[in-house]
């Protein structure tokens, strides 16, 4: 209504967004959409529309013309916009920005799965990460921190808590509009560029007219290709990138020790997150809501204190001056969720060796890194330095010390008053 005769309405239904959605948007500038439509605004109307279109391809047609455009985009007395496409690798960097990120991301995606990872043992890993789900009943249960009705409350989120392994659905995408012209069919890279941006419009379109659902995994969501497994609070959810899964964290060949010290932790750590600071902003369906009791919440923090002062007691390397322990407090924490649910799983299985779970753990963050780097991630990164992923998460752990016979005075020992496992 507030844009009046700009036919606002009839672009959206056109772009195939359908009539009994909610579009917001600022209703000023609604009112100035429709100030387009005055009397004695065609002129500026067709200029308007001819110079957004030149800027919008100017990027994708020639060097020259991209040239000229990051000129003319600065303002006077200005230097021009950094080249985006340098000549070194404007290629790669082409494929990277209008490529992956566009449209064709999902059907990148589906034959990476289809090429690379056809090997994966995807049933074996969903029955890992549904073996850690299933643990985490008994060590809520354990906590003597948790109340009844936030003990409760843990399990209900993690009954309802999606996994998502490898392969997002791709049924979801439809490419039935997306008419990609090759240079001999008289087509261009900026026509190319627009097609695939209709066809995300269009799958935003088309996610207005179904049901939310948790159990589907968006393949515009985030690629599979990516090196990574996430929590997601507002979906509850965890996904397992096919990115990720090589060694040393996964390969099909490993043994279950192996698999169990690798992507079993990570999956542990992610699973975690659904039930820190962070996870307790979020209820079981992923809307924002505090469902964890208060008293709870407060023993947790407390909890998590302790991590935070006892990583401020680490100096990690000469000059670095004391870790910053509320900074890391949240990924620390979950690193024990991750070693404590993966060994509970361990309990389960007979004749379990502990010794190659524990090497498998420290072996997925052994890093040669240079001192600069080192420096860059103590100071910005809310992880861990990765050694101290290592040896302050395991010497948490009882079946860590028995394993190895660690006792009093050696290095890895610590004392059961300085021990800062939350869970």
């Amino acid at each position: 209504d507030a844009a009046e005769g700009y036919p606002l309405k009839e672009i959206l239904l056109g772009r195939g967004f359908p009539e009994d959605c909610g579009i917001y948007m600022n209703p000023e500038t609604a009112g100035k959409l429709s100030a387009l439509c005055g009397e004695g605004c065609l002129d500026d109307l067709k200029a308007m529309i001819t110079v957004h279109l030149v800027m919008t391809a100017a990027p994708f047609l020639d060097r020259e013309t991209y040239e000229l455009n990051l000129k003319a985009s600065a303002g006077r007395g200005e230097k021009p916009l950094p080249d985006r496409f340098p000549a070194d690798r404007a290629e790669q960097t082409i494929l990277q920005d209008y490529v992956m990120n566009s449209a064709l991301e999902p059907i990148l995606d589906r034959i990476y799965v289809t090429r690379y990872a056809g090997d994966l043992d995807q049933k074996g890993l969903e029955a890992m990460t549904a073996e850690l789900i299933d643990v985490y009943h008994d060590i809520f249960g354990s906590e003597s921190w948790l109340s009844d009705a936030g003990r409760a409350a843990c399990i209900e989120k993690l009954e309802a808590l999606k996994m998502h392994v490898v392969t997002p659905d791709f049924d979801m995408v439809d490419y039935s509009g997306l008419d990609i012209r090759s240079a001999e069919e008289g087509g261009s890279f900026f026509e190319a560029v627009c097609c695939s941006a209709r066809c995300r419009s269009e799958h935003s379109a088309y996610l207005l007219t179904i049901p939310c659902s948790r159990d589907k995994w968006d393949p515009f969501f985030i690629s599979t290709t990516t090196t990574n497994a996430i929590y997601m609070p507002t979906a509850n959810g965890i996904f397992i990138f096919a990115g990720a899964l090589e060694k040393p964290v996964y390969s099909a060949d490993m043994s279950y020790e192996e698999k169990l010290g690798g992507i079993g932790t990570v999956i542990g750590h992610e699973i975690t997150h659904g039930f820190d600071s962070a996870g307790a902003q979020y209820n079981k369906e992923g809307a924002e809501e505090y469902w964890m009791p208060l008293e709870d919440q407060m023993a947790f923090n407390d909890k998590c204190d302790m991590v935070a002062q006892y990583f401020t007691t680490i100096r990690p390397f000469p000059g670095s001056g004391p870790c910053d322990g509320r900074k890391i407090k949240e990924e620390a924490t979950a690193d024990m969720g991750g070693i404590r649910s993966t060994l509970a799983v361990a309990e389960k299985h007979e004749n379990f060796n502990y010794d190659t779970y524990f090497r498998q753990y420290a072996a997925i963050w052994a890093e040669a890194v240079g001192p600069e780097t080192e420096q860059a991630a103590f100071e910005s990164d809310v992880h861990p330095l990765s050694y101290l992923r290592v040896n302050v998460t395991l010497q948490q752990f009882d079946e860590f010390r028995e394993t190895y016979g660690i006792q009093e005075g050696d290095g890895m020992y610590l004392a059961p008053d300085q021990r800062i496992a939350v869970w």
